[in-house]
């Protein structure tokens, strides 16, 4: 079959819907797959005619935020059903790939039902691997991005100016992160944060956040939360930072971390799932052990801001080109039609 004769159904949450790493990626995904001549339908759980679509779809992917619903849907579609696996609960509980008697019964149904996967990068290829019958086929198709390196970089602070991308939730750790930076800046030292991600997805979790920023002398004038921003604000604050910092648990892929290589700024972060093979020390990045350690990075880095600048050149001389989300697209076609010879 040609690729761009599969008919493809996508089960997933709205593409307009509020913005996280995984809708940004299935918006540009079935954007690009539009472009290309093989459009998919677009569906949620709930839609009036969810099952004529799955009938008439040679292949079905279902989102893993609806892991609850791919057994259903597998025996409504005809073909079955694949899971287009941005992360697993238990893979950000144990801030690594979960062993299978990790996974909850939840996720181990659901694993059992999915005919095929499709994940965003060799480690979660990797992390799949154990969990799953070995004739099931795993098929990567990487993010791209639409960033561009600057012409020039950012403007040089006397300090340390941060960035941090990801909704405000647990996972992305950002409370013990200020926690630590409480208790390691000084009253001199010229850091600021900023913070860019919704506060509604978690809202008990935002105002603790809120609430240790309010309440420390040393963040109150230094971290801003600006809440959720288009991606097109995101990029230009992103270049205008000195710094992107991330106190994820884990990451499947790292779409933020990705656009900051693109666009020549250096990464500072934990170490979790796919952040060590983002995290270049060459391109001026550090990764780090936990909150405490990415902290007392980031003082020891506001004190020396000819050492920041050293890092951002870094980062400008080893940036990556972009990757177009055609090539992202035209690798799903590709596999998917090596899976019918």
């Amino acid at each position: 079959m040609n690729a761009c004769a599969f008919k493809l159904c996508f089960v997933l949450p709205a593409l307009a819907g509020p913005i996280s790493g995984g809708t940004l990626y299935n918006r540009e995904l079935c954007s690009a797959l539009d472009a290309l001549g093989a459009p998919a339908l677009v569906r949620d759980p709930g839609a009036s005619d969810l099952r004529a679509a799955l009938a008439a779809a040679d292949q079905v992917w279902v989102d893993s935020l609806f892991l609850a619903a791919l057994p259903g849907l597998a025996r409504e579609a005809p073909n079955g059903v694949g899971l287009l696996a941005h992360y697993l609960p238990s893979f950000v509980a144990c801030g690594r790939a979960a062993r299978p008697a990790e996974l909850s019964e939840l996720e181990a149904r659901a694993l059992a039902c999915a005919n095929s996967f499709l994940v965003t990068s060799e480690f979660m290829r990797e992390a799949f691997e154990p969990l799953v019958a070995p004739q099931k086929p795993i098929l990567v198709a990487l993010p791209g991005s639409n960033a561009r390196l600057p012409a020039v970089g950012p403007k040089p602070s006397l300090g340390l100016r941060a960035l941090m991308v990801g909704n405000v939730v647990p996972g992305k750790g950002l409370e013990p992160l200020l926690v630590a930076l409480a208790a390691s800046l000084q009253a001199e030292d010229r850091f600021q944060l900023s913070v860019v991600g919704s506060l509604d997805f978690e809202p008990a979790y935002a105002a603790r956040c809120q609430q240790i920023i309010a309440a420390s002398p040393q963040l109150s004038e230094r971290v801003t939360l600006l809440g959720a921003c288009s991606p097109e604000r995101t990029a230009l604050l992103l270049g205008q930072a000195e710094l992107l910092i991330s106190a994820s648990r884990m990451e499947s892929f790292g779409m933020a971390l990705f656009e900051a290589r693109v666009m020549g700024v250096p990464i500072l972060a934990c170490a979790g799932g796919n952040i060590g093979r983002q995290v270049v020390v060459e391109a001026g990045g550090q990764l780090v052990n936990g909150c405490d350690e990415l902290a007392t990075a980031c003082r020891e880095l506001a004190r020396d801001p000819a050492r920041v600048q050293r890092r951002i050149a870094r980062a400008r001389r080893r940036a990556p080109p972009p990757r177009p989300w055609s090539e992202t697209a035209r690798a799903l076609l590709d596999q998917l039609a090596s899976l019918e010879k």
